[in-house]
């Protein structure tokens, strides 16, 4: 995963012998239009996330009764309250707690399986490299379907105007 902060310069070059896919997903927030026109390194504003390159695959993963979560970054930036990132594994079979509300906008990237994911009660089913996008307040449930392990990222922002949560 990688995380550019405000106006920081960038680019991308492939390494590979091999065409490089990736997901670009820009949120513009309200402090997003206000925020200075020097780059965030520039700006070097305490206990805000700077740009960078997490190895979410190398960080410790967390057992759950489901399978597992590792926790790739929690902070604020320049432009958001929060930032937050987490794998989700499901084993075999196995699924997220039922009708799960969040009040963020969140983008889901299934990395690995196939999951049948289910929002406002509609169902449908993912696999591998599907982006998915959920609405702050809406129910949903992930469940894996595969005969293997299923994995997927989640990115949620918080920004000042995300709504509060609803109860279930």
């Amino acid at each position: 995963m990688v995380f550019l902060a405000s106006n920081d310069p960038h680019n991308a070059r492939n390494v590979g012998n091999r065409p490089a896919t990736y997901y670009v997903i820009n949120f513009v927030t309200d402090l997003s239009h206000s925020a200075s026109a020097k780059s965030a390194a520039e700006q070097a504003a305490p206990g805000k996330l700077a740009s960078s390159v997490l190895d979410c695959d190398r960080l410790p993963s967390t057992p759950t009764p489901s399978g597992s979560r590792i926790v790739c970054v929690n902070s604020p930036t320049m432009t958001f309250l929060a930032l937050e990132s987490h794998i989700t594994t499901l084993n075999v079979g196995q699924q997220t707690a039922t009708n799960i509300i969040d009040a963020n906008d969140e983008i889901v990237v299934v990395k690995s399986g196939q999951v049948e994911v289910t929002v406002n009660g509609i169902a449908s089913r993912m696999n591998q490299g599907s982006l998915l996008y959920w609405a702050p307040n809406d129910k949903r449930t992930l469940r894996n379907i595969g005969s293997t392990p299923t994995s997927y990222q989640v990115i949620r922002v918080t920004s000042a105007k995300s709504p509060k949560p609803i109860a279930n």
